[in-house]
């Protein structure tokens, strides 16, 4: 009895290569809806529901995936292309707490973003 219990406590460890892809293929497109719905409704009138509907996701999947709205939009900015100095804006919105300061970060890193874009 004992050795039968040992062996349901010792399961093998589950790694599936399709599964990491559907996962993968999930994340980005979660990342895809929301670029969208950022740029063309704005940050703070983007919910993580709208994103989950149109992602066909439930938002409980975008919490487990990405953690929150602010680490989605930081996932949603790929830091490597742009400057040291929009990197150093997006980590400071990746760690700040403050909502005003987190607007501020973001019109800071866009209107610094289409100065780089631009030149």
């Amino acid at each position: 009895m004992e050795q039968a219990s040992q062996s349901n406590e010792e399961k093998r460890p589950y790694h599936s290569r399709v599964r990491q892809r559907q996962a993968e293929e999930t994340r980005r497109h979660i990342l895809a809806v929301a670029r969208e719905l950022f740029e063309s409704h704005g940050y703070s009138a983007t919910t993580l529901e709208a994103i989950a509907e149109i992602a066909e996701v439930s938002p409980k999947t975008i919490a487990a995936v990405f953690g929150s709205k602010r680490a989605l939009l930081a996932a949603v900015i790929n830091p490597d292309a742009f400057s040291t100095p929009i990197k150093h804006l997006i980590e400071e919105l990746r760690a700040t707490e403050d909502p005003s300061r987190q607007v501020s970060l973001v019109a800071q890193i866009t209107r610094q973003a289409y100065e780089q874009l631009g030149s």
